[in-house]
């Protein structure tokens, strides 16, 4: 049995066609958030850099991984509290 076909794509069409309450929604949602949190960090971060230039509190790591990953663990931590 072949699965169906499907382009993979998704548009804002699809998108608005998804219930509310649905796990899609939900995932949707979330994913919103983690898409907000990670551009606001990402500015802080930046604009922390370039204002204490690595300063005496600087623990962040140089990989750009690792930074994300961080990330990604506070975001975890302020969503499921």
């Amino acid at each position: 049995m072949d699965p169906p076909a499907t382009d993979g794509e998704v548009t804002p069409e699809k998108l608005e066609k998804i219930k509310e309450g649905e796990p899609t929604s939900v995932a949707l949602d979330i994913r919103r958030e983690l898409v907000d949190y990670l551009t606001q960090r990402s500015e802080t971060f930046v604009a922390e850099f370039v204002v204490l230039e690595g300063g005496p509190d600087a623990e962040e790591s140089d990989n750009p991984y690792d930074i994300i990953s961080n990330f990604v663990d506070d975001f975890e931590k302020e969503f499921l509290q």
